[in-house]
């Protein structure tokens, strides 16, 4: 996913404002009955849905691939240049497609 989106010779932060947008664009918040393990949020981000932990860490995965550092929870803490910034993809999608 990273690969596709041409972040050569960007900063970190136009990276991160990049991938930002991509997991926005690229998921849709569903909620899933059933959580069977850890790692099933990232698998159903994968798929192209998923909760807040879903787009978590789908984006924390996606900064690491870029070298960005990043933590996840249902919000993001990520480094830029020794600075650290919380946020949170979740809310930045549209009420359209974000239920809550």
């Amino acid at each position: 996913m990273v690969q596709e989106l041409n972040l050569d010779g960007r900063t970190d932060l136009e990276k991160e404002s990049i991938i930002y947008s991509y997991v926005l664009e690229y998921l849709k918040y569903k909620i899933t009955k059933v959580r069977v393990s850890n790692e099933e949020p990232l698998h159903q981000a994968l798929k192209g849905n998923g909760v807040c932990i879903s787009y978590a860490m789908l984006f924390k995965a996606m900064c690491e691939a870029a070298g960005i550092s990043a933590g996840s929870h249902a919000w993001n803490m990520i480094e830029i240049d020794g600075q650290y910034y919380l946020c949170d993809p979740t809310w930045s999608d549209t009420m359209r497609r974000h239920p809550i």
